[in-house]
């Protein structure tokens, strides 16, 4: 999963508590709506769950990004049977430090063994509207500010967003909505809005999402980075991004599973 803050505010919601384990209430991508591998009491220790565990994450970073890729291929295991649906579940964020805030790229390399219904899911904290092919995800505050070494709140006009350029696949169904889960104190449900979720309109056996994620403010909505595929295929991904006056060429040459070169 992911969760950014920016400035002191949750740009994206970080799910905790009781009955919150479903992997639709975390910013992952689901298979065929199916979750993901859950650990109760039966299969600790056994050998099915020894199998689930996803790599641990390659990280790398230098003076103007970061970079990290991680295979979650085994979490797709079904808990019953112990067979998975997927050969592949590969996700890259690259982190372009450049600028103010910068911006994320997030790759996910999906290879399922039969044709299937990806979905890419983010949570934002206050809902999301859909323009063309950005998404305008909503905080619940406004800009905060530092007195003193804690957080306070500052002009209340600003306030902040987190928008999700979607780049692959060129057509998608969008969808929003708000999710329920079991309350901390166990007493009813515990509604969880922001729901977004991205998907491929046919079932399809392999699919990349490709994702370009800006932190801004309601006003500098209107300066969003242009990014363009150059190049994307099973072996690659070369993306042009224009922020403000600035012009970067990133290229992703993906290896085995859970690997890639970046420049």
């Amino acid at each position: 999963t992911f969760w950014i803050n920016w400035k002191g505010v949750d740009l994206t919601r970080k799910v905790t508590g009781y009955g919150t384990k479903s992997a639709k209430l975390h910013n992952v991508v689901l298979v065929n709506d199916g979750d993901q591998f859950q650990c109760g009491d039966k299969r600790a220790g056994s050998a099915i769950f020894a199998k689930s565990g996803a790599s641990t994450p390659v990280m790398l970073s230098g003076k103007d990004y970061s970079y990290c890729v991680a295979d979650a291929g085994p979490r797709y295991m079904d808990m019953q049977s112990g067979q998975n649906s997927m050969n592949e579940v590969t996700r890259h964020v690259l982190f372009v430090r450049r600028g103010n805030p910068g911006y994320f790229v997030m790759v996910d390399r999906l290879i399922a063994k039969e044709a299937s219904t990806f979905k890419w899911i983010v949570h934002f904290v206050n809902g999301a509207d859909r323009e063309d092919k950005w998404i305008k995800g909503k905080a619940d505050n406004a800009l905060r500010i530092k007195q003193g070494g804690k957080w306070a709140k500052g002009n209340a006009d600003v306030s902040l967003l987190l928008g999700v350029n979607v780049l692959s696949p060129s057509e998608f169904l969008f969808e929003t909505g708000t999710h329920k889960a079991v309350s901390d104190d166990a007493t009813g449900p515990l509604p969880i809005p922001g729901f977004v979720s991205i998907s491929n309109p046919e079932k399809q056996k392999s699919l990349r999402f490709v994702m370009l994620l800006w932190p801004c403010t309601e006003t500098e909505w209107q300066k969003k980075p242009i990014a363009a595929i150059v190049k994307e295929d099973e072996s690659e991904l070369q993306l042009k991004v224009q922020a403000g006056n600035r012009v970067d060429l990133l290229h992703v040459t993906y290896g085995a599973k859970g690997t890639a070169t970046v420049k």
